[in-house]
């Protein structure tokens, strides 16, 4: 039984409704959150856990084993380290870091601690994501050359609080440049490249457009006096478009964009192309996942779930669907259950630092002209 405490209740009360489907394998114990009405909300329906306003506190509880970290994202690399040095083992919402000079401290600490680290990356564990990774494995694409992955997704209601403020997203909205984002769109690519198993990221150009969604919904919302109904208030443009190129001669195009005007759903798209196979993830609301094989699927593409009996993950259960990001979010808190019992990480520190170092590379690309920058070696260790 591993016991667990959630820092930050807003996303952390996810984490507390599903350990009381896995109470043969995990309790909650302790939850944190500087907010009183949030702590006021979870003891509604969770009494039996003891809440914290302090998270030094929580650190403290001789309990804790494991601690979920659910707070804002410019926070999840000091709270990681601070966590680990204490001797509990992390389960850190994405990203890993925001700041380049944060990766290799993580690393570091993650190598000198032997506690299990893992990204809580749920876009992995989708059903179809999960498929088309089975796939891969089982060799249907054959040579895989060319990927993509967007994170396209209207919330610009997320950057403000009520009176017109920003948020710790709009924050970060009106200072970087870049794909601030990148872990949804890029996590199930780099699983099934292998990327950081037997191929890694080379380097990245990174471009963005203006922003023009984002002002309009301001002066919308809140006057044409707030500061940020003028385009230049906000250095991040609408949409960002980074190119990674592989050690493996493979391409990654990531498309980011929280502000365009769009339907909600799907807020994430997947495309893979190999020398045997291809496959589309659904583009709209009710659509279904494409495969096209070279071999069975004749001139047109087919849908995938024809091919769910042979190639259904084994990680995938039916009870996962509906439970959150199509299952991700069940998943990716079982498999950290297993992680620790099994000391090898789902999503290791080494994947988390590949995949969240696109934040600060693609904003030095931008800040370069759109110039190609570098992955640091010290990321890979295969």
């Amino acid at each position: 039984m591993l016991r667990i405490g959630v820092v930050g209740l807003r996303r952390g009360l996810t984490y507390l409704r599903l350990a009381r489907l896995m109470e043969d394998r995990v309790r909650i114990v302790a939850a944190c959150d500087k907010n009183n009405k949030m702590i006021d909300l979870a003891r509604k329906e969770f009494p039996n856990i003891s809440y914290y306003r302090s998270f030094k506190d929580l650190l403290r509880d001789s309990r804790v084993e494991a601690v979920v970290i659910a707070t804002p994202m410019p926070l999840h690399a000091e709270q990681s380290i601070k966590c680990l040095r204490a001797g509990k083992h992390v389960l850190c919402e994405v990203a890993a870091f925001m700041r380049e000079d944060e990766a290799e401290p993580l690393i570091k600490t993650v190598e000198e601690t032997d506690l299990i680290y893992m990204l809580a990356e749920n876009v992995v564990y989708t059903r179809p994501n999960l498929m088309v990774w089975n796939m891969v494995e089982k060799g249907v694409f054959g040579e895989l050359v060319y990927a993509e992955g967007d994170y396209i997704h209207d919330c610009k209601s997320l950057n403000f609080k009520e009176d017109g403020t920003l948020t710790w997203r709009g924050r970060i909205r009106r200072e970087l440049t870049g794909n601030t984002y990148p872990t949804h769109a890029v996590g199930p690519v780099a699983k099934w490249l292998g990327i950081g198993v037997k191929d890694k990221f080379l380097e990245l150009a990174s471009f963005s457009s203006g922003s023009r969604a984002l002002p309009l919904y301001v002066r919308e919302k809140f006057g044409s006096s707030h500061p940020g109904s003028d385009r230049g208030f906000w250095r991040q443009g609408d949409m960002v478009v980074t190119l990674i190129r592989t050690e493996q001669e493979r391409l990654i195009l990531l498309r980011y964009d929280t502000a365009s005007n769009r339907p909600h759903i799907p807020t994430t798209h997947h495309l893979l192309q190999g020398t045997k196979a291809a496959y589309l993830s659904p583009r709209w609301s009710g659509d279904d996942p494409l495969i096209w094989i070279e071999g069975e699927s004749g001139s047109d593409w087919e849908n995938l779930w024809r091919y769910a009996e042979r190639f259904e993950h084994p990680l995938w259960v039916e009870k996962a669907k509906g439970l959150g990001h199509g299952g991700g979010d069940y998943i990716v808190f079982s498999e950290f259950i297993n992680s620790v019992r099994t000391g090898r990480s789902a999503i290791n520190v080494y994947e988390a630092s590949a995949w969240s170092m696109i934040i600060p590379l693609s904003k030095k690309s931008e800040e370069s002209g759109g110039k190609p920058v570098k992955f640091p070696e010290y990321l890979w260790i295969y």
